[in-house]
């Protein structure tokens, strides 16, 4: 991680390190699929918690005692459990006659009534008319919320013309017009204490008083109290940063779909992510995901871990929207858990209390990522201004832009000195809001040219179909190169290749000379795979038929004129001098005069071929042997075959190890058993040889190529056809 960073510097400082970073990174997401099972698994799982939002919707209650029920930090009164009391103030009523302020101590004491009584009351007249209203709030009703140094009470629905509020005994606030009435209060001085209310009332003929029903009673914590009232201004007007919340939701959900639908790139899951991480919070932290249900303050601390996590992986979405960077999403992951639950755990314990310093940090924590997404950005853009990147370049350029507002908005909160415009608090909020979406044109120009991609991997996919059906047809053709001729009686050969990939670099050629009464077998194997090596076998093949086909029937041979060491050197020198460079060509072949029983071995890098020798005489005791041939390098080796006698060449494919040679020679021996003579057919041999590599040579990736050769005097010949 340390070494990302430091090439993550690096590369701010120096264009060659960058293009080195764009380069790395080309490498790394080269026909990757970011849909990996973690990614499938952490998206799909903010997707279901979104939906789990979008389903909840359904059941949130809308009215103001339904909402207050769904928060944690609010206490609700009940009306008809409060002492109330009610006491008309006379001597101060009459037309055009303001008695407010009065003096409290001259306000005689108020008569207990009942919440129907004040429901119930009358003061319809032509003159103004004064109320004394209190009620009392035993300190148990607010003690599980006494541990805020702050508190707010809010009383319900009214209909006056002007309100007086004080509290046990103090004057708090004056209200006007009906408007809602509220007052905070200190709990350290009122530990323990009934909270005694008095409003003074001003009622006027023309607004007469009134206790509504649509707004209960209720204390809560500052915080609350201003979300309880921007719900109710947001009902009513319906508009304002509810809509924004859920269009950013919204949005979060379209660029999940993106990710897994359309778009796997680094950039479609860094938006992903970090939407999905933010439009989580917004729903918790508006208790649209009711998870206060776990525990009193579990909402703080999903909504602070959502948050900062989705300020992390905005920081990664910068990094791959600027490619300079792909690095694991585990690792990311693993950071933003690191960050993100000890501010959780600290948002959670310091519960927004007047001294918590949470907002501070996660303000600072916006700012530098704001930062940094613009200067990664700018970078980025800076170095490719002059290549023919235009969607790029627009995707750098308003990522960047995004920022800007939300950056302004966290340094206006870290430092509320510096100067900023009161008219530019309100554009720079919905600014703020809507950045999202500048920053999902900017994951779109970046994919915007997703048809052109489109269509050249439909162009790709058309050219990968075409070199196929060639390839395929290149392997016909080397099939049908893998040819034996017409035997006599008593010659059998059966063979077995598999290419690494549709065409092969073993090869095989066998020939029968009649008139010099000579066999010849090779096995060739060229380096590496694919239509090179393939090209090269069969120049290989080409030049042995040409050879074999020119000296091979001019007169009677004997043993001592084989051709086989001459045609390596031959082969060696044309692969060499034509393709100028040093070609490693394996070669095992012999020759054979049926007539004499003799064989003419010749080895060159190849593994040793595996001989199965029966006695010379049928009748003896001895039992029949499986052995490897140990032939010296590039040397020709005379030997006598016994009649029954096979001998078997293999590439380094099949025979790709001495213990790999162990272990055909055991199974061979395990087959033959203790006998005198060999029962198998060459196909039986293929057959196990075959099995014993589909397992043990499971993982060589290489071509693999089996020749197998049996004399049988006087049997009738076999030719088995080629098996794949």
């Amino acid at each position: 991680m340390i070494q990302d960073i430091r090439k993550f510097v690096k590369a701010f400082v120096s264009n060659a390190a960058l293009e080195d970073a764009y380069e790395a990174r080309r490498r790394i997401v080269l026909n990757k699929n970011n849909r990996s099972a973690m990614t499938v698994l952490v998206v799909g799982g903010i997707l279901l918690g979104i939906l789990a939002f979008v389903g909840g919707m359904i059941f949130i209650d809308r009215d103001s005692r339904g909402y207050l029920e769904s928060r944690n930090r609010v206490q609700i009164l009940d009306l008809l459990a409060t002492d109330w009391k009610l006491a008309q103030i006379r001597g101060c009523s009459g037309k055009d006659v303001d008695c407010l302020p009065l003096d409290f101590t001259t306000v005689g004491e108020p008569q207990a009534v009942s919440r129907k009584d004040i429901l119930n009351l009358n003061l319809t007249g032509e003159d103004t008319q004064y109320l004394r209203l209190q009620f009392t709030v035993p300190s148990t009703a607010w003690k599980n919320l006494s541990e805020y140094l702050t508190l707010a009470v809010s009383l319900p629905n009214m209909n006056y013309n002007k309100a007086l509020v004080y509290l046990n005994g103090q004057m708090q606030r004056r209200f006007f017009l009906s408007r809602p009435i509220y007052f905070p209060l200190e709990t350290k001085p009122l530990a323990d204490s009934p909270l005694v209310v008095d409003l003074l009332i001003e009622s006027l003929p023309t607004k007469p008083f009134k206790l509504g029903l649509s707004r209960p009673l209720f204390i809560s914590t500052q915080h609350e109290l201003e979300k309880f009232y921007e719900n109710e201004l947001l009902k009513t007007s319906g508009r304002g940063d509810w809509i924004a919340l859920v269009s950013r939701i919204t949005l979060a959900l379209f660029a999940i779909a993106l990710f897994l639908l359309v778009d796997s790139s680094s950039e479609s899951l860094g938006l992903a992510l970090f939407m999905g991480f933010e439009a989580l919070g917004i729903a918790v932290k508006q208790n649209w995901l009711p998870l206060s249900t776990l525990g009193p303050w579990w909402d703080l601390f999903a909504a602070s871990l959502f948050t900062n996590l989705g300020l992390i992986f905005r920081l990664y979405f910068f990094v791959n929207l600027a490619r300079i960077g792909a690095g694991s999403i585990s690792r990311w992951l693993t950071v933003g858990l690191l960050w993100a639950f000890p501010m959780a755990l600290y948002a959670m314990m310091s519960a927004n209390k007047p001294a918590s310093a949470y907002p501070h940090f996660l303000n600072i924590s916006s700012f530098v990522i704001g930062c940094a997404g613009i200067i990664i950005c700018m970078r980025s853009y800076l170095f490719i201004h002059r290549m023919d990147l235009r969607w790029r370049r627009m995707a750098l350029l308003s990522a960047a832009v995004a920022n800007i507002p939300s950056l302004l908005i966290s340094l206006k909160f870290i430092a509320p000195e510096i100067p900023l415009a009161n008219e530019w608090l309100d554009p720079l909020n919905n600014l703020h809001f809507n950045s999202g979406f500048i920053l999902a044109l900017s994951a779109f120009f970046n994919i915007s040219s997703l048809e052109n991609r489109v269509r050249a991997l439909t162009a790709a996919q058309t050219k990968a179909k075409q070199l196929e059906m060639e390839l395929e047809l290149g392997r016909s053709v080397q099939t049908q190169q893998l040819r034996t001729p017409s035997l006599p009686s008593g010659l059998t050969v059966d063979y077995y290749q598999s290419a690494a990939s549709y065409v092969s670099g073993d090869t095989f050629f066998c020939h029968w000379d009649e008139n010099g009464k000579v066999f010849t077998a090779l096995l060739n194997d060229v380096t590496g795979h694919g239509v090179q090596a393939a090209l090269k076998a069969t120049i290989c093949n080409v030049m042995a038929d040409l050879l074999w086909a020119e000296r091979g029937s001019s007169k009677h041979r004997t043993i001592n004129d084989s051709m086989i060491k001459s045609y390596h050197q031959m082969i060696g020198r044309y692969l060499n001098d034509r393709f100028q460079m040093r070609d490693i060509h394996s070669i095992c072949g012999f020759e054979f005069l049926p007539e004499e029983g003799l064989l003419t071995f010749y080895r060159a890098n190849a593994p040793f071929p595996i001989l199965i020798q029966p006695p010379s005489d049928p009748s003896s005791s001895d039992f029949v042997k499986v052995l490897s041939v140990p032939l010296k390098h590039a040397e020709v080796t005379t030997l006598k075959l016994n009649p029954g006698a096979i001998i078997i060449l293999m590439s380094d494919g099949i025979n790709f190890s001495s213990r790999e040679n162990a272990n055909i020679i055991r199974k061979l021996e395990s087959a033959i058993g203790n006998h005198h003579k060999v029962d198998l057919e060459v196909d039986d041999v293929k057959k196990m040889i075959v099995d014993l590599t589909s397992v043990n040579g499971a993982h060589i990736d290489d071509d693999k190529t089996l020749f197998i050769f049996r004399w049988q005097p006087h049997a009738a010949a076999k030719v088995a056809r080629v098996s794949a």
